[in-house]
């Protein structure tokens, strides 16, 4: 069984300030470390996205998560997120982008495709 993957911005900043490879495409998500403010785009009630490395293995909560995520991340408009609730990590897995134009605009399902497919790689 695969780990959990933390998906934070303190992830990224700590990898971005060591040097370790590009920061916008580690992680997702934000976690406030005391001392440091918000982001300007950033609302103190967001909370900790967690979700197991390995989309085939996610619930449909982790599906949900990971799209709420990814609509305030990418600023995707026109997301109907209860189309999505149906769907568990490997339903999203097995979709092509015509099944997720289906469900959201081209750009947006190129967009969430795009990173799902990031983290299959990963």
């Amino acid at each position: 069984r695969e780990a959990p993957v933390d998906c934070s911005v303190t992830k990224r900043a700590k990898a971005a300030a060591s040097g370790g490879g590009d920061a916008s495409q580690l992680g997702y998500g934000y976690v406030e470390e005391k001392g440091s403010p918000p982001p300007p785009n950033m609302t103190t009630n967001e909370k900790r996205v967690i979700v197991p490395a390995d989309p085939m293995l996610w619930s449909a909560e982790h599906v949900r998560q990971w799209l709420d995520w990814a609509v305030k991340e990418y600023a995707l408009v026109s997301v109907e997120a209860p189309l999505f609730h149906s769907l568990d990590g490997k339903d999203l897995c097995k979709m092509t982008k015509e099944d997720m134009a289906q469900l959201t605009s081209a750009y947006n399902a190129d967009m969430l495709l795009s990173h799902l497919n990031y983290l299959r790689e990963s």
